[in-house]
């Protein structure tokens, strides 16, 4: 997918050797009740509203929290460790009340407004739609199916907002535009050639350890 982007700007200079997470601030987030963050608000190391975004690759993510804490990841679908989390994202969340099981498509993304790179995981319940919209927007024509989805948009830039839901606890989800091009005050700031590669290296490298380990004991 990256393939597809044409930006022609360099840089010398690429941050640390993480890339941070963009979030969607709801009012159960510790940024909002323990920092005074404005709630429905997207977080990338600061508050940002609204923010134009450029998807520049993806990979599969599963992870599993466990009363706040990491207990296990994967990014390979054909793993058991990935289909175990899945299995419990699909079961009952009464039956597990203390997993929190999160799987599917998580993001490499440019933020326009603050010329950095992150993670874009909308993996919660209220957010996975958010994740379909993204998905099916930057797959290629040539690799959709039907006639109303080769009719869809096809691009890499959204901005990005939020919605309430129509249910009784009254959530919010983030929400996706798609932009043609990029908006007129973001002319000239894509992050160029030379610092998406590195981006996409970082982004991918759990991918390969994965790969590599496959490779190393021989694809068992």
């Amino acid at each position: 997918m990256a393939n597809d982007l044409a930006l022609p700007n360099d840089l010398d200079e690429f941050g640390p050797g993480f890339h941070p997470t963009l979030k969607f601030l709801t009012g159960t987030c510790k940024e909002c009740e323990e920092d005074g963050i404005p709630q429905n608000t997207f977080f990338a190391n600061t508050p940002i509203k609204d923010p134009v975004i450029i998807v520049i690759d993806w990979r599969y993510h599963a992870i599993q929290w466990q009363d706040g804490k990491k207990i296990r990841e994967s990014f390979d679908p054909e793993s058991p460790i990935y289909k175990g989390i899945e299995a419990l994202r699909l079961a009952r969340k009464e039956k597990y009340p203390s997993l929190v099981p999160r799987t599917g498509l998580s993001f490499l993304v440019y933020i326009l407004e603050q010329g950095q790179f992150a993670i874009f995981f909308p993996s919660a319940p209220t957010q996975r739609p958010t994740m379909g919209d993204i998905a099916k927007v930057i797959k290629p024509l040539d690799q959709r199916d039907s006639p109303a989805a080769k009719a869809a948009p096809n691009t890499h830039i959204f901005k990005l907002g939020f919605e309430r839901l129509t249910n009784a606890h009254k959530t919010t989800r983030p929400t996706v535009t798609p932009l043609d091009q990029l908006p007129e005050q973001f002319a000239g700031m894509d992050p160029g050639d030379k610092a998406i590669e590195k981006a996409i290296k970082m982004f991918k490298a759990p991918v390969n350890s994965v790969e590599e380990a496959k490779d190393d004991k021989g694809d068992r």
